[in-house]
């Protein structure tokens, strides 16, 4: 497909992530008044979720919309811990070595095409103005780590993966 396409699907895939999310946070209200909507209609299909969305943010970044997917996906991964905590424990650390590889990737490309650029202008932002790019993903995962430290039954998250 044209690169065009390529970048309406990045968006299209953002925008449902963000309505799955909305969808989460329904169903964890939901169970506020029926104790088991999240057992019947979330946890079944959240560890296929998760990796799902672990292996979204693995994926090269290939155009700089790719970056709105993954800042969607670690949205999403902050707004599930924050909401389920105990069911995320054992999944958040497969997505730490993830996490750092795209910092650690994509660090050097920003230096030189963002912070070192007299020309760069940036001009990214999606439908919803809002700013697309490698600058608002470091920021969505400063918060999912934060979101990982206000937690308590995340904490005991296998450290070991910082290490990978």
């Amino acid at each position: 497909g044209s690169p065009s396409s390529g970048i309406n699907a990045e968006y299209g895939r953002a925008r449902v992530l963000s309505i799955f999310g909305v969808f989460t946070t329904l169903i964890s209200h939901m169970d506020t008044v029926d104790g088991g909507a999240n057992e019947k209609l979330l946890f079944p299909i959240l560890p296929g979720l998760v990796d799902a969305t672990i292996t979204l943010i693995g994926k090269p970044v290939s155009i700089k919309e790719d970056f709105k997917l993954q800042t969607e996906c670690v949205n999403f991964l902050s707004k599930l811990v924050s909401t389920f905590p105990k069911q995320m424990g054992d999944k958040v650390s497969s997505a730490l070595p993830t996490l750092w590889n795209l910092l650690t990737k994509n660090a050097e490309s920003h230096i030189n095409d963002v912070v070192n650029n007299a020309d760069y202008c940036d001009d990214g932002v999606d439908s919803d103005g809002s700013e697309v790019g490698f600058g608002p993903l470091v920021q969505s995962i400063f918060e999912f780590i934060q979101s990982l430290t206000e937690k308590k039954k995340v904490l005991c998250v296998d450290t070991t993966a910082w290490r990978s």
